[in-house]
């Protein structure tokens, strides 16, 4: 587990990169109640997006110190395209609000395919549709410096790709939240609470 999200925070390019510049696992820099801290703060934000966005699940991943929203494709996006739908930009509105509230976390952005198609036309689509969620959260006001995209094509699927339904659930786009370095640096501190 640890491995999966070592290399989920870690990449190359430019906006591509782990935001916090290094990839590091919170809970393996800091551990212990520095550890405890962070997930309590990152409980609390599990809660505001859940009230703010009861249609978009919010999972708690790494022992509480991290948060996975996945954002549906055919919810958020026209067929193979990177176009939003008409209901997904008042949702990324409010998600906007709600992560502006906590600017000491970072927000990773995974776009996904299923496997169907040429794998390079798979991982152009998703890293599109990953860029287009990142421009929409960098248009409400969050700071590009808090935010990395990277698309990720059919690699990592949440279902079977042998089923239509398995498919439609491997269509879509992960935002990661973990703790930024000020909050890693309150939470060592025992200013966190």
């Amino acid at each position: 587990m640890l491995f999966c999200m070592a290399v989920l925070f870690s990449g190359c390019g430019s906006r591509r990169t782990a935001v916090n510049g290094h990839g590091d696992l919170v809970g393996s820099v800091l551990g212990g109640k520095a550890g405890k801290r962070i997930a309590k703060q990152m409980d609390a934000q599990r809660l505001s997006l859940a009230a703010a966005l009861p249609q978009i699940p919010v999972a708690t991943e790494n022992r509480g110190e991290a948060l996975k929203l996945s954002l549906p494709a055919a919810a958020f996006f026209e067929p193979n395209s990177n176009a939003l739908t008409g209901e997904a930009r008042p949702i990324l509105h409010r998600l906007a609000d709600c992560l502006a509230q906590r600017s000491d976390t970072f927000i990773r952005i995974l776009g996904y395919t299923d496997h169907t198609g040429k794998a390079v036309w798979n991982l152009a689509l998703s890293e599109k549709r990953a860029q287009r969620i990142y421009d929409c959260l960098r248009d409400d006001g969050l700071d590009a410096g808090r935010l990395g995209y990277e698309g990720e094509g059919f690699r990592n699927p949440v279902a079977d790709n042998a089923r239509d339904s398995g498919r439609r659930l491997n269509r879509r786009v992960e935002i990661w939240i973990y703790a930024g370095e000020q909050m890693m640096r309150e939470a060592r501190k025992g200013w966190l609470r």
